[in-house]
């Protein structure tokens, strides 16, 4: 009862703390990741706190990202993923590039999501040719746990295999024609 009072205390003062300056921000992320440590399920509910805002600098984007996948439970999967979705739209690539490798994360931790993450995928991948690269490892991810879930095809069909040219993405794209030559 001890400790369901203290985590009480100290989840609504975290919460009032997320909207203060970006500063405040990140180092209050950063004590929470370790708090989730020990308590895991201590903000298990209040995941919107941690939305990622147009208006927040990189390093409070990357550090909110972060922890919106360590609260990701097979409840809220469908939420995080809505709002990861959100956050491709984002001007920053290297930001966006973090967020396709979440959405692959989120496919590992949550089975009922990751056929909606892997169409989601195909569809950015249409959407901003530019991240080919991310999305192809992002999909090699996917595709080691769920092989059923291959896109490479279709990613290969709208984009061109010449498309890819970061090396980590030539791997990736190498192991699935390679691993998946027969369905492809």
């Amino acid at each position: 009862e001890l400790v369901a009072q203290c985590t009480q205390r100290i989840t609504s003062a975290l919460l009032s703390f997320t909207k203060a300056e970006p500063e405040t921000q990140f180092i209050v992320c950063k004590n929470i990741t370790a708090l989730l440590a020990m308590f895991p399920g201590l903000l298990a509910k209040n995941l919107d706190a941690f939305y990622i805002r147009y208006n927040d600098p990189a390093y409070v984007k990357l550090e909110k990202l972060n922890l919106m996948l360590k609260l990701t439970t097979t409840d809220n999967a469908s939420a995080v993923l809505k709002e990861l979705q959100e956050a491709t739209n984002e001007v920053d690539v290297m930001f966006v590039k973090e967020v396709v490798s979440a959405i692959a994360k989120v496919a590992l931790k949550v089975e009922a999501v990751a056929p909606h993450c892997a169409q989601f995928l195909q569809q950015l991948a249409n959407r901003r040719p530019e991240l080919l690269p991310a999305i192809l490892n992002a999909s090699k991810n996917i595709v080691r746990k769920y092989p059923q879930l291959l896109i490479l095809d279709a990613l290969i069909r709208d984009n061109g295999a010449d498309a890819v040219g970061e090396e980590e993405a030539k791997v990736s794209f190498v192991w699935m024609l390679g691993e998946f030559c027969d369905f492809i």
